[in-house]
């Protein structure tokens, strides 16, 4: 099963993951709209460069406090992209919260993973890349499971 959530997660995941748990993470950074589709946040203050507008989520999506933690961030001295850089997966057996703001939690490893991965959450929820195939998801979860640097 491990080999074959390999497969599902190279095809699927390496965009912006790691193919490899022993390479170096990108710095890359991740828009946060395509991070999180369902946010809109409303300007409070412009700023000149180098300094980024202030903004807030006042969204309704499924999990508006998901920008919370960003919003330091924002208003830091950066006019960059606003988002984050993909973290690494590895250690993540044992884990049973994940993204930033711990909002996808299961009773296991596996049941966390499953639920980031599930499309059921929708295509306007924080993280929206799914694997729709559930014996592919239930793969991946345990190829991320086995998952250590080397």
């Amino acid at each position: 099963m491990v080999s074959r959530g390999q497969r599902v997660f190279d095809q699927n995941c390496t965009t912006c993951h790691t193919a490899s748990a022993s390479a170096p993470v990108s710095s890359d950074i991740v828009p946060f709209a395509q991070l999180y589709p369902s946010f809109s946040p409303t300007l409070l203050a412009t700023r000149k460069a180098p300094l980024s507008d202030v903004i807030i989520s006042t969204d309704n999506g499924p999990d508006p406090s998901y920008y919370n933690e960003l919003t330091v961030f924002n208003a830091s001295v950066r006019a960059d992209t606003v988002g984050f850089a993909a973290p690494l997966l590895a250690g993540l057996d044992g884990q049973t919260k994940f993204l930033h703001d711990l909002s996808i939690s299961g009773a296991t490893t596996t049941d966390a993973l499953n639920l980031l991965l599930d499309p059921t959450r929708g295509s306007g929820a924080q993280h929206p890349f799914y694997i729709t195939d559930a014996g592919d998801r239930a793969a991946v979860a345990e190829y991320l499971r086995s998952r250590e640097t080397k």
